[in-house]
């Protein structure tokens, strides 16, 4: 099949789905039991991305037994040099090895967020990244010259999207909020503040610029 076939990511999703079935009807392989037990939370799919959830160590080797059968059956390769796993929860002091993959108790990255035992430490840390990426950004734009309106639309657009993806999942501690509110304020005024910074937030019809709202986003994405 020629590289950028349409077909090929069809192909891929039926070969992937195959695994998705061995996972999910493995009752060696135990997920996260809720509802009083009546449900089973084992495995997300997209695209070419599968997430497990287990919950025993008996768990964690059946996974990999099936996985080299289904790398027996495709070809298809995990890197283990670059798979991480974390001790989280009644496991977390434990200090086996094992699968040939390294594993560790503090945070780690996954998919742009930091997760492991400690919520707080994993929060400061991944918006520490955000924030340092976010600087960057308004130091390109803070460059341009934008009026108001347009220093509001960069926001909006291109700046504070970098927040939504990790806020979907962690809480933003309250002095983060202020840097980064402090932050706005400077890039929108460059210093010289007009007006209260709230009313940025209202709609251009109430006098306002539709200044995406940080603590009311992570509010809708809570109800989301």
């Amino acid at each position: 099949m020629r590289q950028g076939c349409p077909l090929s990511a069809l192909i891929y999703v039926l070969c992937a789905e195959v695994l998705g079935i061995e996972i999910r009807k493995n009752e060696q392989i135990v997920g996260y039991k809720y509802n009083r037990n009546k449900n089973e939370h084992k495995l997300t799919q997209y695209a070419d991305d599968k997430v497990v959830c287990l919950t025993t160590e008996n768990s964690i080797r059946e996974l990999f037994h099936s996985l080299n059968r289904y790398e027996l059956a495709t070809n298809s390769r995990i890197n283990k040099d670059k798979t991480i796993g974390v001790w989280i929860g009644a496991f977390r002091n434990n200090d086996k090895d094992f699968a040939g993959i390294q594993w560790k108790d503090e945070p780690v990255e996954s998919l742009g967020v930091f997760v492991g035992n400690d919520r707080n430490l994993c929060s400061v840390t991944g918006f520490d990244v955000v924030k340092d990426k976010i600087k960057v950004k308004m130091s390109y734009w803070n460059c341009k010259t934008m009026s108001l309106k347009g220093r509001v639309i960069v926001l909006n657009i291109f700046v504070l999207s970098k927040l939504w993806y990790i806020l979907e999942s962690q809480e933003i501690s309250s002095h983060i909020l202020n840097e980064l509110n402090d932050m706005i304020k400077n890039f929108v005024w460059k210093d010289i503040h007009q007006t209260q910074f709230n009313s940025l937030h209202d709609k251009y019809e109430d006098g306002g610029l539709s200044l995406q709202d940080i603590s009311l986003k992570q509010q809708a994405l809570r109800v989301k």
